[in-house]
C-alpha cells in the first residue's frame, strides 16, 4: 500500500473504525504525531500525508480525556471475535539526538492492559509457528 492509501483504510469509517474501540482517540494520536513530524522536518510529502489525515478527522471532535499533542502513551482498544483487548503503546523518540540516524528512530512497544489482554496475547504465542534457526 500507499502511504495515501494507509491512511484512507485508517481512518475510513469501514476499516479503522470497525475494529479499534477507541478509534477517535487513538486517530487524534496518529495525526497530532504525523503534524508533529511535518513541522519538525519540513518533508512537503508528510505534511501533504497529515493533511489528507486531518480531512478524514472533519467534523470528528477529539475524545475529551484522550492524549494530548505530544503524549508518548496511547491506549488501544481492540475489537477481536466479540471481546475487547486493551493495550497500551509508548512511543520513544529520539529527536534530540546529533546522530541523523538515531535522531530518526521511533520504538513502538504495545502492552497488555490487563488479565484478559494478557491472556489473548499469550494465547496468541502459544499457536505461533515455531522459528527454526538454520
Amino acid at each position: 500500500m500507499t502511504p495515501e492509501q494507509s491512511i484512507d483504510q485508517f481512518l475510513s469509517p469501514t476499516t479503522g473504525r470497525a475494529f479499534l474501540e477507541n478509534w477517535e482517540e487513538v486517530a487524534f494520536f496518529v495525526v497530532d504525531r504525523m503534524r508533529h513530524d511535518a513541522m519538525r522536518t519540513r518533508d512537503p510529502r508528510l505534511a501533504a500525508l497529515t493533511e489528507r489525515a486531518l480531512g478524514h478527522l472533519s467534523g470528528i471532535q477529539r475524545p475529551s480525556g484522550s492524549s494530548g499533542p505530544g503524549s508518548p502513551v496511547v491506549g488501544m482498544n481492540f475489537r477481536v471475535d466479540g471481546r475487547i483487548i486493551r493495550t497500551f503503546t509508548s512511543v520513544m523518540r529520539f529527536e534530540t539526538a546529533r546522530e541523523i540516524t538515531i535522531g530518526e528512530l521511533r520504538l513502538e512497544l504495545m502492552f497488555p492492559m490487563d488479565q484478559e489482554a494478557e491472556d489473548f496475547f499469550n494465547s496468541l504465542a502459544e499457536h505461533a509457528p515455531e522459528v527454526t534457526q538454520a
